[in-house]
């Protein structure tokens, strides 16, 4: 199998999905999500802030939605009590991400909510 017969195959599959997204799912399937994150928040940006937030997520290597979950999840646990250790876990959970990103593309730069 070529590597051009497997990419014609994804885009068969991802066309697909996309055409049935909202058809009933099959007996037996199992949905999982990493990190046990299973709730989809949907904003609207403007261009310019889509564009920044892009921007500043690929000069630290990341995706722009992890990017934006990151300042989510810092602005909440600025805001919330020390003793909620989920909320904690997450932050760090994050910052984690984010380092081993930096560490992967050679990024130096820091990110934060402020």
């Amino acid at each position: 199998m070529t590597g051009k017969h497997i990419e014609q195959i994804l885009r068969d599959e991802a066309e697909y999905a996309e055409a049935h997204k909202d058809a009933p799912l099959r007996d037996g399937t199992i949905i999982t999500h990493k990190n046990q994150r299973s709730y989809v928040l949907s904003i609207r940006l403007s261009e310019s802030e889509r564009g920044g937030l892009e921007q500043v997520a690929g000069q630290a290597g990341v995706p722009a939605s992890s990017l934006a979950r990151q300042w989510i999840a810092e602005k909440l646990f600025s805001q919330s009590s020390p003793t909620d250790l989920e909320g904690v876990a997450d932050v760090l959970e994050t910052m984690a991400n984010q380092l081993r990103n930096t560490r992967n593309t050679g990024s130096g730069d820091e990110v934060s909510a402020s």
